[in-house]
């Protein structure tokens, strides 16, 4: 059962949903409740001054919530005249079922607010947490990096998500750094006089 967010009650729901699962996955920095819960208010989130909106859902089987996502329209946010919406704060359990019921639920809301192109993983804008990990998942985590189950980015390429962009990122020595800089440094003597 899909469930639509829509009192202060169900607002803690979502925040703590997301401070649950943060701490499931292997390697991942909890997320902490309060600063989930202000990611919702509107007095507190810059997103909601410029103009954004969001719709949030929590999905339930068996009394017991298993998911959750939002929807967002970033008024500074289009593609060619699109109107874009964007789908984030994303977790759920391992059975794709629900991952549907949940990006369906998302998905409809921005189409029934004229959304024409639909792009995510997107917590609100760039300024927050976007995109998935896709490989890497034995290591260790990056502060400021996404942080998911392997499952999560096969759930989104399933239900009809493409990827769009691709970033890596890495520790280095000082003698990888070396070696990353010497690979660079043609390149940059053409741009860098």
């Amino acid at each position: 059962m899909i469930k639509e967010i829509n009192t202060k009650a169900d607002k803690k729901e979502f925040a703590n949903t997301g401070t649950v699962f943060s701490r499931l996955y292997p390697g991942a920095i909890p997320k902490f409740f309060k600063s989930e819960l202000a990611l919702l208010d509107t007095d507190k989130n810059f997103f909601f001054s410029s103009g954004g909106i969001m719709k949030s859902f929590l999905a339930y089987s068996e009394n017991k919530i298993v998911g959750r996502i939002a929807a967002f329209i970033n008024p500074d946010v289009s593609n060619n005249s699109q109107k874009v919406g964007l789908v984030g704060l994303f977790d759920c359990v391992n059975d794709y079922s629900i991952a549907e019921d949940l990006l369906n639920a998302a998905i409809n809301w921005l189409k029934e607010n004229s959304c024409t192109e639909i792009w995510g993983p997107v917590d609100f804008s760039i300024w927050h947490s976007y995109r998935f990990i896709t490989k890497g998942f034995d290591t260790y985590s990056f502060i400021g990096e996404p942080r998911n189950p392997e499952y999560y980015p096969a759930f989104f390429e399933k239900f009809g998500f493409a990827k769009e962009k691709t970033w890596e990122t890495y520790v280095l020595d000082k003698e990888d750094m070396k070696s990353f800089i010497n690979q660079y440094s043609a390149q940059a003597d053409l741009y860098y006089i």
